[in-house]
């Protein structure tokens, strides 16, 4: 079978991982620069109200905004870093709206998500949209310039909500797998400056050695 693979971890639910820009740490309820049990004690004590910790933005504090908050656990990074996050996905008709994929079937649907809850510069935001065959942390270290596998990005504007913000890619001209490999390796990215390179707020699924 013919496994087209956007190099990515394992399956979980959206808004339950990874890192975000300083400035872009809204789990940070206490503003001390981390995400920790302080901050915690003031999301419990806001449950069931719209008091800080609404990290959805849906009016109300609850599991929801649970679930981001543990995901964005520890200290914030420092601004102007790449944001590691899982990019690829399926989507789903309610919370969280997509689930993160490891691979996909050739000619499946392949989408990319993000929730403008954990990234806010993600936010009604017009991006170019990479598939960049898999590299090496070494080799993105070495050469950020994005080349779509594809030959061109697509152009995405997200939403202001998850929901909003779950998009479908193209995938013409993609390879798959061959008689000797199960897959071939891909690495997704948004580029939200535009700007041709992997750098400073610009979001990437792969950036490891995966």
């Amino acid at each position: 079978m013919n496994v087209l693979a956007l190099s990515i971890a394992t399956i979980v639910a959206c808004g339950l991982s990874n890192t975000l820009l300083a400035g872009e740490c809204p789990a940070d309820l206490t503003g001390d620069g981390g995400v920790d049990g302080a901050d915690l004690a003031s999301l419990l004590g806001a449950w069931g109200t719209a008091g800080p910790g609404d990290l959805t933005g849906d009016g109300v504090v609850d599991g929801a905004d649970l679930a981001v908050f543990l995901g964005s656990w520890g200290a914030c990074p420092s601004a102007g870093v790449v944001i590691d996050r899982e990019l690829a996905a399926i989507s789903l008709t309610a919370y969280p709206y997509a689930t993160f994929m490891q691979s996909y079937n050739k000619g499946s649907l392949v989408q990319v998500a993000v929730d403008p809850a954990q990234t806010p510069s993600t936010a009604n935001a017009t991006a170019d949209v990479y598939v960049v065959a898999n590299r090496t942390q070494s080799q993105w270290d070495s050469d950020a310039t994005l080349v779509d596998a594809r030959g061109t990005p697509d152009v995405i504007t997200f939403g202001a909500t998850a929901a909003t913000s779950v998009k479908s890619l193209a995938t013409s001209g993609l390879a798959a797998g061959s008689d000797l490999m199960v897959g071939a390796g891909y690495d997704l990215v948004v580029d939200l400056n535009r700007n041709g390179v992997l750098d400073g707020g610009d979001l990437i699924d792969g950036h490891g050695d995966e």
